[in-house]
């Protein structure tokens, strides 16, 4: 009779935090020897992961934590139901600032719908498709969508002359840099396709982890919607408490 025994994998390399905001953690690390399954623990909480077949990097994006708390996170690879040895690092949250709070305000609607539908939509309803700007704003459209695990459209289309652009157009609404900023899935090759169609972006909770891939605009998903008319409410409110708070303060306005 022939006895095998099945050694622990490998803990997972380079493993690491690569941004955070108020309420997110972001973590990567690299998948090696296939391993695809892993285990996340940190205070008291612990979570499974699957990845995609193969080696190489992971995104995975923690919600839901506390303002200004520092988090100790240990990763462990699961093979054949065994553990490795783990690999532990800590990371804290930004501390909370409502100057700087999230601005953009994001809604999901789970009825499916061409990329083109889904932006009248959201235009009719809110401002338009999700704009997506910078880390901070990926790790928003994650805990809106926190209960889908499927694919959701995005505002990023190929015009299929200047290639990708946002749905939204207003210049003003852009800061420096920001009308670039992609979050591509590693695997995705970013080759153009030659079918002569059209492709959209979207979004996909579940394998790529709020990154993104594309398909034809023409397919029916999910899709996630910008309202920007809080935003320009929420910076007037600020920048008037403000003045009468430091305006009241220096010139004792109120004696």
């Amino acid at each position: 009779r022939l006895w095998f025994v099945v050694s622990a994998p490998l803990n997972a390399d380079g493993f690491r935090a690569s941004g955070q905001n108020e309420n997110s953690i972001f973590l990567q690390w690299n998948q090696v020897n296939n391993v695809v399954s892993f285990v996340l623990q940190y205070n008291g909480t612990e979570l499974t992961y699957s990845g995609q077949t193969g080696d190489g990097p992971v995104t995975h994006i923690v919600s839901s934590l506390t303002a200004g708390t520092t988090y100790t996170f240990t990763l462990f690879s699961v093979f054949e139901n065994i553990w490795s040895s783990g690999v532990s690092i800590t990371a804290s949250t930004a501390l909370f600032n409502a100057a700087f709070a999230q601005n953009h305000q994001y809604h999901f609607v789970n009825t499916p719908r061409t990329w083109t539908e889904a932006r009248a939509f959201c235009r009719a309803n809110y401002t338009d498709l999700a704009t997506i700007t910078n880390i901070d704003d990926v790790a928003a459209v994650v805990n809106t969508t926190s209960s889908y695990t499927g694919k959701a459209w995005i505002g990023l289309y190929d015009d299929m002359v200047k290639g990708w652009k946002w749905s939204l157009s207003d210049s003003s609404f852009y800061g420096e840099g920001e009308t670039t900023y992609r979050n591509w899935y590693w695997y995705y090759n970013y080759q153009y396709y030659n079918d002569r169609q059209q492709h959209c972006a979207y979004m996909y909770n579940y394998y790529y982890n709020g990154q993104w891939s594309e398909m034809l605009c023409t397919s029916y998903l999910p899709f996630v919607c910008y309202n920007g008319k809080y935003l320009h409410i929420q910076q007037e409110t600020l920048f008037i408490m403000y003045f009468v708070y430091f305006s009241c303060h220096y010139l004792n306005c109120l004696s």
